[in-house]
């Protein structure tokens, strides 16, 4: 949470998204959502009723079905060249990748492995993958209203930003509340 305060100050806070799971990814989640209420955290979509609704797990979770896309959407920002990675070591981990057998995705070097040690490499590919834009991946945002963008030109913006500077802690005595 120090470095999203770091990177992002009190008005811009980051975006996080990791790989849910396993111990380390769930438990890291648990700290960001329940006990510092950061705003700013990934969920999956539910596609599919009238109304697409965010699921109530955070973070994202790897299957075959979500791997896949999030590694063709990875290789599709790479290929036209919307996003750069300037680390030699995940492009070089990213050119070894596969379908396997039985139809995972996984490292070339890997293939005479057992199924549960494929599913522990590949990292750095992730990692990156994890970072790419929503316009590469199925994604969708929140669209922006003249509440949430905070446009002076409607009553409805000038109204919220009265309100949110009636609500604004004063000196420098006032604590740090993420749900803010």
């Amino acid at each position: 949470m120090a470095l999203a305060l770091w990177v992002g100050g009190r008005k811009k806070l980051p975006f996080l998204k990791w790989e849910m799971n396993g111990d380390p990814g769930f438990d890291f989640g648990r700290i960001v959502v329940k006990q510092f209420h950061y705003p700013y955290y990934f969920r999956n979509i539910k596609v599919g009723n009238i109304r697409d609704k965010k699921e109530k797990k955070y973070g994202w979770h790897n299957n075959a079905k979500s791997k896949g896309e999030l590694l063709n959407a990875y290789d599709r920002a790479l290929a036209h060249g919307g996003y750069i990675n300037h680390s030699i070591l995940a492009l070089e981990e990213a050119k070894t990748y596969i379908y396997n057998d039985d139809g995972s995705i996984g490292p070339a070097c890997l293939v005479e492995e057992s199924s549960a040690a494929k599913k522990t490499h590949g990292d750095r590919t992730m990692a990156d993958a994890l970072t790419i834009e929503d316009k590469y991946y199925k994604m969708r945002s929140k669209q922006e209203t003249s509440e949430t963008r905070g446009d002076m030109r409607t009553v409805a913006g000038r109204k919220a930003a009265l309100k949110k500077r009636r609500a604004k802690p004063t000196g420098w005595r006032s604590s740090f509340d993420f749900r803010k």
